[in-house]
């Protein structure tokens, strides 16, 4: 005998006991293995990542490279303000700002005011 928990259409709970496998009413049947199963840890089905290490290290790559010829771009006779004067590192890309601005602690408006000195009124600074 098994005991089985059910609500029935009036939303009242009863507890019914039966023998495994018969039917308890039309529409329910006593399966204890049934809610035994249910217990037992899932097993792990395993899917495939859009987020493997080798689609991380490549979009990685990329990133690198898309800024290696951005870098390489803004300081190429192709770009539009290459004639200006000025720092090749400046123009090319953030580094020197962030240098200044990060790791020295809010210096890069001294660089800029020796940058002017250095190159006139109008240079590049990324």
């Amino acid at each position: 005998m098994v005991r089985v928990y059910s609500i029935g259409i009036d939303g009242l709970q009863r507890i019914c006991n039966c023998e495994e496998g018969k039917p308890i009413s039309s529409r329910a049947f006593c399966y204890s293995t049934f809610f035994d199963s249910m217990a037992t840890t899932p097993q792990a089905v395993p899917v495939p990542s859009v987020l493997s290490t080798p689609n991380v290290l490549a979009l990685a790559a990329l990133c690198i490279a898309y800024k290696v010829l951005q870098a390489l771009y803004n300081i190429s006779p192709l770009h539009p303000l290459s004639k200006i004067p000025g720092p090749k590192l400046a123009a090319a890309t953030y580094i020197p700002e962030f240098w200044h601005d990060v790791v020295r602690f809010g210096c890069y408006s001294k660089e800029i005011r020796q940058m002017h000195e250095e190159y006139g009124r109008c240079h590049a600074t990324a």
